[in-house]
């Protein structure tokens, strides 16, 4: 049996968060000088909407619970992976994109962190993990969510994925990385979400999947939609 919950994200929510925010008063108190330097340490302190998501992800992993072996797939590096790395067995799947690499492997080193820097398709793993976690990365940067999820599902106890979408026609102006083509991408919608959710998740209610296509008020300045997917596998 399994425990299945999508939360789609809004204004209120945020709103609510905000009257706290313990994220933002965290990371003013512990973050150092290099760690300010992160790409992804900016984005969360100078970004309210990063921070009330990652509190929902990653607030339980900071404080009593302890010992998880957790697999983060484009996590990203921020003052926060030092206290992940402390608490539990941490493996992160990152390509840096946005952050020192530098600063980042020194960070990796001194909090017995284990690092690949490659594609999470590259990547086979023997074991399984309490937690596996995937924050902003499907479908908004990486359109593969249907093979994400025939991957993970069956090696995670617990998988918490943040889908970022759109539901107004936004399209990138993009070139390939190994050949000289310039193309143009269109955001996932909500309704290409139902479509991939609905048939491997039966468990989500019809109210749930319909709130991917009905529009609401974006906490985001570029109007973009987000909501938490969490699966539970239950004994």
């Amino acid at each position: 049996m399994r425990k299945v919950s999508l939360h789609h994200y809004t204004q209120k929510d945020l709103d609510s968060y905000l009257a706290k925010d313990s994220i933002s008063s965290w990371l003013a108190a512990n973050t150092t000088e290099k760690e300010e330097k992160l790409g992804c340490n900016k984005w969360l302190t100078t970004t309210p909407i990063k921070r009330l998501i990652f509190n929902d992800i990653y607030a339980n992993l900071l404080g009593e619970e302890r010992g998880k072996n957790i697999l983060d797939i484009g996590g990203g590096v921020t003052a926060y992976t030092k206290i992940l790395g402390a608490f539990h067995d941490y493996t992160l799947i990152d390509l840096l994109s946005h952050d020192d690499q530098l600063i980042a492997e020194n960070i990796f080193r001194e909090h017995n962190i284990t690092f690949l820097k490659d594609d999470w398709q590259n990547v086979s793993f023997s074991n399984k993990f309490d937690i596996v976690i995937c924050n902003d990365l499907l479908p908004n940067v990486d359109q593969r969510i249907k093979m994400f999820l025939e991957k993970f599902l069956p090696i995670s106890s617990s998988i918490s994925i943040l889908l970022t979408y759109q539901n107004n026609d936004r399209f990138y102006k993009v070139k390939r990385t190994d050949a000289d083509e310039i193309m143009f991408l269109q955001a996932w919608s909500g309704a290409q979400l139902r479509q991939v959710l609905e048939p491997i998740f039966p468990e989500l209610e019809e109210d749930v999947l319909q709130g991917l296509i009905t529009n609401r008020p974006s906490p985001y300045e570029n109007g973009r939609l987000t909501s938490l997917l969490r699966v539970e596998q239950l004994l």
